[in-house]
């Protein structure tokens, strides 16, 4: 419990460079959904976590939770239409299909928000191996 609690909380150090990934994984994110008419995909979160990565490598710190921090962000719009969907197909129906909406609601929330995290750490990962390639400090 103490390590998601580590991952979570933003390092002095390193927060901004979550922000600033999470914030470009926000524009991929709605650069390629305009292209592709509205699908989403995994490319944001994933080049939000490699700029973070990335950044982070450069003054040797661990670029996973970094990237971690940056794919949620980045996968905010993921979460937004995907995991209210049966929130809104559930509009109209009796008390127990809302409950039971709400509660399929929340485990895709946790889901989604573990696998957009997953994705930025990866790439944070790759962009941390590459800050070290080009002769930066080390994890």
């Amino acid at each position: 419990m103490a390590r998601a609690v580590t991952i979570l909380r933003p390092d002095p150090e390193t927060g901004p460079y979550s922000l600033l990934g999470g914030v470009c994984a926000l524009g991929v994110a709605a650069v390629s959904a305009w292209l592709s008419r509205g699908l989403l995909s995994v490319t944001g979160a994933a080049v939000g976590g490699l700029v973070a990565g990335y950044l982070a490598g450069r003054i040797g710190s661990p670029s996973g939770p970094v990237g971690f921090r940056a794919g949620l962000i980045g996968w905010l719009p993921v979460l937004l239409l995907v995991a209210t969907e049966p929130l809104r197909t559930a509009d109209g129906a009796d008390a127990e299909g809302q409950v039971i909406a709400l509660g399929v609601t929340a485990v895709m929330t946790a889901v989604l928000l573990v696998v957009g995290g997953l994705i930025g750490a990866f790439g944070a990962r790759l962009g941390g191996w590459l800050a070290e390639r080009r002769g930066h400090a080390a994890d």
